[in-house]
């Protein structure tokens, strides 16, 4: 297996950007938001490049259900066209971020928060509660995700 190596101070850059916002979703309704924003991909046909990127923005409890906060993005040439149903936006960046790349088993990429987490511990850092992630690979196996967390600025 190989290790996970941390990375500080690095930028996420995206262009030419199509942005989903998804606000106070239901925790089990995560795979849907996202299947959904497939089909959107499906449908409309954007002409895309890379893949898609998953912006984690917090969570918080409503009564007895946990809601999360979310951003689904992709990169297209024709972006611009899809401002009627969804955000766009030129660019988009992310400054200060540590980055980690995992490689490995699905079941085993909780370790990749964990390094992070500790990371930021030792570190005395403090992340400003969103994390980008960007799904490079992924099979039952085997899945390759870059995550972007930024570090509060103080």
């Amino acid at each position: 297996m190989k290790k996970m190596e941390l990375h500080p101070n690095k930028k996420l850059v995206l262009k030419n950007v199509i942005l989903k916002e998804i606000r106070d979703s239901p925790l089990h309704d995560w795979d849907l938001r996202i299947d959904e924003f497939h089909q959107f991909l499906d449908k409309q046909r954007p002409q895309t490049f890379g893949p898609v990127v998953i912006a984690t923005l917090g969570s918080r409890i409503e009564g007895d259900q946990l809601t999360q906060n979310y951003d689904l993005m992709v990169q297209a040439h024709d972006y611009k066209k899809f401002g009627f149903t969804n955000k766009i936006a030129e660019r988009f960046e992310r400054s200060n971020c540590v980055y980690l790349r995992f490689e490995g088993h699905p079941d085993d990429m909780a370790f990749a928060n964990s390094k992070l987490d500790l990371y930021f511990y030792e570190n005395e850092l403090t992340s400003d509660g969103s994390e980008y992630s960007i799904v490079l690979e992924e099979t039952e196996n085997h899945t390759v995700i870059d995550f972007f967390r930024p570090v509060k600025a103080t």
